[in-house]
């Protein structure tokens, strides 16, 4: 049976330092690249990371676990570290209707001083009505809402990223080659990938714009102009 999916931009954790039974967690601009980092040089950026329904994998429960949905892309904006999420039509209404209202992601963390954690690389996500991080899952920006903001050429962008996931299954799926070989192509996709990883995608400036306006009060379509011409420079007239 066919499934209709939905994307979204959401607010995974916002700057700050956020108390756990385990001690404090400290997500700041450190914690956010190095979470970023690890999601690309891995296949994480292949497959996606999982999305459950509260955190059944922290409880060794049994594999494979039935997600809810998958993390696709992780960035860094002004208010903290975003993610684009992809969910099944009926999961994504469940979260509108506020039934699911927040994520509470599930990480491994380094150790600072005493009582105090840093957040290094991403597991997965849960959604949740209790979660430990305030705001963890905020909508930013559904896909209705960056089809009808973001211009044809931003959403070519974003197909185009998604044809380069295909095409590296499609590698993947290819005869098995030599360990060295393998670990030379690696390397190169993770050279290829960080060159590509400078500018921001479309996404991630429809997620800056919309934070943007909100904090000056402006024109969404203004505040996304402005970021284009930042990054990509003037768009061309005829």
């Amino acid at each position: 049976m066919h499934r209709e999916y939905i994307d979204s931009v959401q607010l995974l954790c916002p700057f700050g330092n956020w108390a756990h039974p385990k001690g404090m967690q400290v997500v700041d601009k450190t914690a956010c690249e190095k979470i970023r980092n690890n999601f690309m040089r891995s296949l994480a950026r292949i497959r996606g990371l999982p999305i459950y329904v509260g955190h059944p994998d922290d409880k060794g429960g049994i594999f494979p676990l039935k997600s809810a949905g998958k993390i696709q892309s992780v960035c860094i904006t002004e208010q903290g570290l975003v993610i684009c999420a992809r969910y099944e039509r009926k999961v994504f209404s469940e979260i509108q209707s506020g039934r699911l209202k927040w994520l509470s992601p599930r990480w491994q963390m380094e150790k600072l001083k005493d009582g105090y954690f840093r957040p290094v690389r991403l597991i997965s996500a849960g959604l949740t009505n209790r979660p430990n991080i305030p705001s963890s899952g905020s909508m930013l920006l559904s896909y209705a809402d960056f089809e009808k903001s973001v211009s044809e050429v931003e959403k070519m962008k974003v197909k185009l990223s998604l044809a380069i996931k295909k095409i590296a299954e499609c590698i993947k799926s290819e005869k098995a080659v030599s360990a060295e070989a393998e670990f030379l192509k690696n390397e190169k996709m993770d050279e290829n990938i960080a060159k590509l990883s400078q500018k921001p995608q479309a996404f991630e400036m429809a997620a800056m714009a919309l934070a943007l306006a909100k904090e000056n009060g402006g024109d969404y379509a203004a505040s996304f102009a402005k970021i284009r011409r930042k990054y990509y420079g003037a768009a061309k007239t005829k």
